[in-house]
């Protein structure tokens, strides 16, 4: 990330799952989305964003959505899709 502000920033990673969701079996919970906050520097360095399957449920087919958003700002977005 270049620019304004210079130095650390806060970056809000959103995850948009597949319209179903995913359901953890433990919780019975159906997780939509997922976000997190991660800090940046915004002097051109590497930031690495993804998603690691740790469990089988989390695996889920169809189109899955990652965005990385600043100050309200949406900065990046990426569909791909999971699938057989």
């Amino acid at each position: 990330m270049f620019g304004e502000p210079a130095g650390q920033v806060a970056l809000r990673m959103v995850n948009h799952y597949p319209a179903d969701g995913l359901r953890n079996p433990a919780t019975d919970k159906v997780h939509r989305t997922g976000e997190v906050v991660q800090p940046a520097i915004s002097d051109g360095a590497s930031l690495y964003a993804g998603y690691g399957f740790d469990e089988d449920w989390e695996i889920v087919l169809g189109i899955w959505t990652f965005e990385i958003w600043h100050d309200g700002k949406l900065l990046a977005s990426q569909k791909f899709e999971v699938g057989c």
